[in-house]
């Protein structure tokens, strides 16, 4: 036995591993289940049987909730009618009113339900402010008050739901519109029994039967049964004994569903001489097939192992080649099993190497891009900021306040956007930069959109990428407040800044026209023109590892355009080392 093992774990080839493998894990269990008795497969078929009742009721169980729910939320919509009950309470002082708003309102809304809804026959109102019938949806409450139902319905708020041989009723009551306390009538529903109890009769009466009580434990209705006395029988024992979920007796089975949500109970039964010559047929059925698999799975395991063995004898080829450097070899990718999940596991490693070799040299051109960008914003800005002040003073001195306040914004703006040629800089700079830019934007719009900061104090000092959210403030005002068509609405641009935790959160609002959220998404997925929601969306990426930074865009309930940037508090180590030696060459 030892050299059996020994030659099994170390010198047997796969496929005699996978035959005897293939012989203990699966033949030996067969022949043991052919020496299982008729108990074994008894049991087995009524767990079968009481899974399928249970299924099957709780099947028929959904479709008649379904119904009585649809037909609670119906009435529950019909008494919180507002006017309906303002104008019922009134009905003594104002009779006229009350027929106007019934014929004009409440009256196309009952027969809007009773057309809709194949369940419902008819809608009725009971009123002790009514001293005559109107129509045939509204009567005195005299002519029912003593019944039983309708006093409950008067003294308890809930749904309250009875039945006759042919229908089903459900009643709420009606409360008054101003303290919704006191009761001013009473709404009832008549609906068909046979079309709301379709579910449960849609079971072969030969299989069993159902029986449905309510809440005080009697029969409303049983669906149609061949043997009644099996039917008698059944309802006796719930009368007599709690039934238990799923009940096995050696003269029928029976299963109980829980509550409806109006207290009902339902039961399902089944005759248990139906299933008894089943288990018969059963045991014969395991018998033979045991026999048939102990000849077939010999020769089936001998198969499946030359089969298994050739598939995985192709998979080693391929690894081989992988490892060699070849990252565009052919998978059979045909199949869905193990093995055919390996080697699409293979497929996708391959595409995910070429596609990280791909990457790797586009973030190499673009950081060659970045570091060519940082030298050439290196070239010293102090001609342009002393052209801009030449600018600024001959205005002054020509009385042109305007052209010279523009110009002194403008020197400001480009002095903080070009931060001294570096791509990194601090929130405090990022925030006067948007500032700066807001107050040449008004004053070259003549004020005529408002501007609202909301900057957190505190994190000021964090890093951050360089000119990020001035794109998003210039979509603000040219594709946003500049399209107001309104006259009378005046723009408004809303920017905010604050610490969430881990991260530095800015957002800008503006009361852009004609936008929606589809549409913003749909330009963050993309490039456009000029620099772009989606170029943010990619700086954001190369400065930051977190999943959750990033650019979001969407429209607020009130209509406004929003975007929000979250950055986290600690940039790329690596971005930091390469923006200090970019700045220091």
């Amino acid at each position: 036995m030892i050299r059996f093992f020994k030659w099994y774990y170390g010198s047997a080839n796969l496929r005699n591993k996978l035959f005897i493998s293939y012989s203990l894990l699966v033949l030996l269990p067969v022949l043991f289940m052919g020496i299982y008795s008729y108990q074994l497969s008894r049991d087995s078929f009524l767990e079968q049987t009481r899974l399928s009742m249970e299924d099957a009721a709780a099947s028929m169980k959904v479709g008649l909730e379904g119904s009585i729910s649809r037909e609670d939320d119906n009435i529950r919509y019909l008494t919180y009618n507002a006017e309906l009950r303002e104008r019922l309470e009134r009905y003594q002082e104002d009779a006229t009113a009350f027929t106007k708003t019934l014929t004009e309102d409440i009256k196309p809304v009952f027969w809007y339900f009773i057309t809709s809804d194949r369940n419902l026959n008819w809608i009725r109102i009971y009123s002790q402010h009514l001293d005559r019938s109107i129509e045939d949806f509204c009567h005195s409450a005299r002519q029912v008050e003593d019944e039983e139902w309708y006093q409950e319905s008067m003294t308890c708020f809930k749904t309250i739901w009875r039945v006759d041989e042919e229908n089903i009723y459900a009643s709420r009551t009606l409360l008054d519109a101003g303290s919704s306390s006191a009761p001013v009538g009473v709404v009832e529903l008549e609906l068909n029994l046979k079309k709301m109890t379709e579910s449960i009769c849609q079971i072969d009466t030969d299989e069993g039967g159902t029986l449905l009580l309510d809440a005080d434990d009697r029969v409303i209705f049983r669906s149609p049964y061949i043997d009644k006395e099996m039917e008698n029988r059944v309802e006796e024992y719930i009368r007599t004994v709690a039934p238990l979920k799923f009940t096995e007796t050696d003269r029928f089975l029976l299963s109980e569903v829980q509550e409806i949500t109006n207290g009902w109970k339902f039961y399902y039964f089944r005759d248990r001489s139906t299933i008894d010559w089943r288990l018969k047929e059963i045991l014969l059925t395991t018998v033979f097939l045991t026999l048939v698999s102990f000849v077939l799975l010999m020769l089936l395991g001998s198969l499946v192992s030359r089969i298994l063995t050739q598939r995985i004898l192709r998979l080693q080829e391929a690894a081989e080649e992988i490892s060699r450097g070849n990252f565009h070899v052919s998978m059979d990718l045909r199949y869905d099993d193990e093995i055919g999940v390996v080697n699409k596991s293979f497929e996708k490693m391959q595409q995910r190497m070429n596609e990280m070799i791909e990457e790797t040299y586009q973030l190499g051109m673009e950081k060659r891009k970045v570091e060519l960008q940082a030298l050439q914003a290196k070239i010293n800005p102090h001609f342009l900021y002393n052209c801009l002040s030449s600018i600024k003073w001959k205005a002054i001195k020509r009385n042109e306040d305007d052209i010279a306040n523009i110009t002194g914004l403008l020197a400001k703006f480009y002095r903080s956007t070009l931060n001294g040629g570096r791509a990194i800089t601090t929130v405090e700079n990022e925030l006067q930069t948007i500032i700066s830019y807001l107050e040449l934007q008004q004053s070259t719009h003549d004020h005529s959109f408002d501007v609202s900061l909301n900057l957190q104090e505190e994190g000021r000092e964090l890093l951050m990428p360089n000119f990020l959210l001035q794109p998003l403030v210039e979509n603000a005002i040219f594709h946003g407040v500049d399209c107001l068509e309104d006259e009378q609405i005046r723009g408004k641009v809303e920017i905010s800044y604050y610490l969430e935790d881990k991260y530095l959160v800015f957002q800008v609002r503006n009361n852009a026209p004609g936008l929606d959220t589809s549409s913003l998404q749909e330009n963050l997925r993309h490039p456009s023109k000029g620099y772009g929601l989606f170029n943010i969306r990619e700086r954001i990426r190369l400065y930051y590892e977190d999943s959750h930074c990033g650019l979001n865009g969407w429209v607020d309930e009130e209509g406004m355009v929003c975007f929000s940037v979250r950055l986290g508090r600690k940039l790329k180590v690596t971005d930091l080392e390469q923006d200090n030696k970019l700045i220091n060459r």
